[in-house]
């Protein structure tokens, strides 16, 4: 694991003080002494310092010792008189152990304080203590930790006895203007004279994670590419709104539009858009290995032949707008189901998409990954992966998912034979590029298929075929009418994870309306009811349109109001409702997020042609009586003659898992990501480890059986 240097700390604001840049007309300074302190058996380096609070509130500058130095502010509301003697460390404090972590993230315990009292005093009347590194002659000392690259934490703990009892997190932030760090609002903590509080104040170094990818698909020249977004605050707290690349040697680094080197247009405002191929890192004969850093929403393009073209577009108005500042450039993503002009389009390629960040565990913030090969837009090749980590298992034990060794041409052999979806082949050859410029064309091997609901995106529009590649307007319509005709008597039964139960039944007006229901079926009052207006082909595909265009509903539960109203979807800022009673603001919340589930549910069902055989939606994978029948998954009889054929090809060539075991206990073969809820029921490829991951490996499989 590549460990980056670790800081000793900093914090913020005060240092302002040491350096001519008073932080407040209430601001005093505190008065160190040498030697051994009272609060506790501590090195002999450890200095005491008396600070007097200010009832009214203000700022104290802490001096310069053992190389750190800062500021406390406080809240008004402290009693006359109330003096506070801080202990000063760089030593974990007996029956305390330094905090440092092995894994992607390292912690630094780097400075210890003890605070004690003559009188009660609640530590929540702390607004903020910033510290800073400084050197001897008070000059603020270099960086070694990238700020788009460090977090700042600081733990409280009861310390008594010469032991420490955890209390709370403090979190803090970095500040730009002098290279510290500030930690504030604690929770209140009422310290106790003759009790002492601890004071661990630390940064959170994150590392990266060490990938391994292996080209078994027999081309040569191959490239990878990682592109997203830095998923740590940046800019006084504020998101990062810029696009990074990542680098050979595993450091993100900001898109630019000067390396925009291919098809540059201008639009009449100056705006320029353009491609780069500066971004691929090439893939070596057999095994090629570097360090991943943490970014989010980011995507590992991998490629067959020649290089991505990565289109950076100049910035375009947000809705809702970024805060400043803006980024310089923009990323549109490759395309390669409905836009032949993309220059990716004859390119062999495929992704994986992935999350790498911090993330909270119980009292802890440790690095985590989620990762998933998806299907959803299209198939391009095969690929393997496996994620270790402490959770998950080592290389000996993790689970491996994605396409089975000889899948992909077994894939495209069950597509092609069937007469609806052949349509979605993009045929070869691929196009490819040597080093010294040699244009060639790849093994006469498609190229990639297209999803279904990509090919219907293309029929809705009329593209003509060729060069897009379309798909049957109709293909689920009679699927749809007869499960229509089966809900008008007969309940379909939902059961959310966490949004109570809801039962369908189809209305004299067409429309399926979903009640919330007691374990019995019995209605729940106060409720709103669920309208869902019977999909098209399109929408058994994928949902989007439904939900946009209002084909969800609710009718408010008022006296005489008749309107329908569009349910909306659960916003970022939405507390997740516990259930319980049925007060009425209750249910309103707790529609949406019912409504939410109940599409996603459905979705699924209709990708997987169940609904004739069961009548049940739900995304429940562990339940008795509440999950699914796996066999009846991509049934195709008499009762339901035309299945998605796209997404059961991927499935029955894909690795297994416990959830998608695969035949004879599953009619819907390995884990996979074939459409947008694939999720349900726990069948998609999606992998985590939330503590602290260890590795990945990437396998590309052969694009054709030898």
């Amino acid at each position: 694991m590549k460990r980056q240097t670790i800081l000793k700390l900093t914090t913020i604001g005060l240092a302002l003080a040491l350096l001519g840049c008073g932080s407040s007309t209430n601001s005093q300074t505190g008065n160190f002494s040498s030697g051994s302190t009272s609060l506790a058996n501590l090195d002999s380096s450890a200095r005491q310092l008396q600070i007097t609070v200010p009832p009214g509130g203000g700022s104290v500058a802490l001096p310069r010792t053992q190389n750190i130095a800062g500021t406390v502010t406080f809240a008004p509301g402290a009693a006359p008189g109330t003096v506070l003697t801080l202990a000063v460390t760089e030593t974990a404090p007996p029956g305390t152990e330094p905090d440092t972590l092995a894994g992607p993230v390292q912690r630094d315990g780097f400075y210890y304080i003890l605070w004690n009292t003559n009188q009660p005093f609640d530590f929540a009347l702390v607004k903020s203590i910033a510290l800073t590194e400084v050197g001897p002659e008070g000059a603020v000392k270099p960086r070694v930790i990238a700020a788009d690259a460090e977090l700042h934490q600081a733990e409280l703990s009861r310390y008594s006895g010469g032991s420490a009892t955890f209390a709370q997190a403090v979190q803090g932030r970095h500040d730009s203007a002098t290279g510290g760090s500030v930690y504030s609002q604690p929770d209140s903590l009422v310290v106790e004279p003759g009790t002492p509080i601890l004071f661990q104040a630390k940064t959170i170094q994150t590392e990266t994670i060490p990938v391994t990818i292996v080209n078994n698909s027999g081309v040569e020249p191959a490239y990878f590419c990682v592109l997203g977004n830095n998923p740590n605050a940046v800019r006084d707290g504020k998101p990062d709104p810029d696009y990074y690349h990542v680098s050979a040697d595993g450091k993100m680094v900001p898109f630019d539009g000067n390396d925009r080197s291919i098809g540059n247009t201008t639009d009449p405002n100056g705006k320029v858009d353009g491609y780069t191929e500066l971004y691929n890192i090439p893939l070596a004969s057999g095994t090629t290995t570097f360090n991943l850093p943490q970014m989010s929403a980011g995507r590992m393009y991998i490629s067959l032949g020649r290089k991505m073209q990565i289109r950076l577009e100049d910035d375009r108005p947000q809705n809702p707008p970024l805060p400043p500042p803006q980024p310089p450039v923009r990323l549109a993503q490759p395309n390669g189901w409905t836009n032949p002009g993309d220059p990716n389009y004859q390119t062999m390629f495929d992704w994986l998409e992935f999350d790498y960040k911090i993330n909270p565990v119980g009292n802890q913030e440790l690095a985590g990954i989620g990762i998933n090969k998806t299907e959803v837009d299209m198939m391009g090749f095969g690929i393997q992966f496996q994620l270790t980590g402490p959770t998950i298992g080592n290389s000996a034990t993790a689970p491996t998912v994605g396409t089975v060794t000889d899948g992909r041409p077994k894939i495209f052999a069950a597509v092609d034979a069937d007469s609806f979806f052949k349509t979605l082949i993009v045929p070869g050859p691929a196009k490819g590029k040597r080093e010294n410029g040699e244009v060639f064309d790849l093994p006469n091997v498609p190229i990639r298929i297209i999803a279904p609901v990509k090919g219907l995106e293309n029929s809705n529009f009329n593209r003509p075929n060729p060069p897009f590649n379309g798909f049957d307007k109709t293909y689920f319509d009679q699927y749809l009418t007869d499960v229509w005709a089966k809900y008008q008597t007969e309940d379909l039964k939902c059961f959310t994870s966490a949004f109570g139960i809801w039962y369908g039944r189809v209305d004299a007006n067409d429309k399926m309306v979903f009640t919330c229901v007691t374990a019995d079926g019995t209605p729940r009052p106060g409720f709103d009811k669920i309208y869902v207006r019977k999909p098209s082909t399109t929408n058994a595909f994928e949902p989007t349109e439904l939900i946009t265009s209002g084909g969800i509903t609710y009718q408010p539960n008022l006296p005489n109001d008749s309107t329908f109203v569009k349910v909306p979807e659960p916003g970022p800022a939405d507390e997740v409702p516990a259930d319980g009673p049925d007060p009425l603001a209750k249910a309103k919340l707790f529609t949406k997020f019912a409504a939410s589930e109940i599409i996603s549910a459905m979705s699924a069902a209709m990708n997987r042609t169940t609904l004739l055989h069961e009548p049940l939606i739900t995304r429940d994978y562990v339940t008795p009586g509440r999950r699914h029948d796996k066999k009846l998954f991509y049934k195709k009889d008499a009762t339901t003659p035309r299945i998605n054929v796209y997404a059961k090809a991927i499935h029955d060539h894909s690795l297994t898992t416990i959830d998608a075991p695969g035949p004879p206990d599953s009619n819907g073969g390995g884990a996979a990501y074939a459409f947008g809820f694939d999720d349900n029921s726990n069948q998609s490829s999606y992998q985590s480890e939330l503590s602290t991951p260890t590795g990945l490996k990437i396998v590309i499989t052969p694009l054709q059986n030898p």
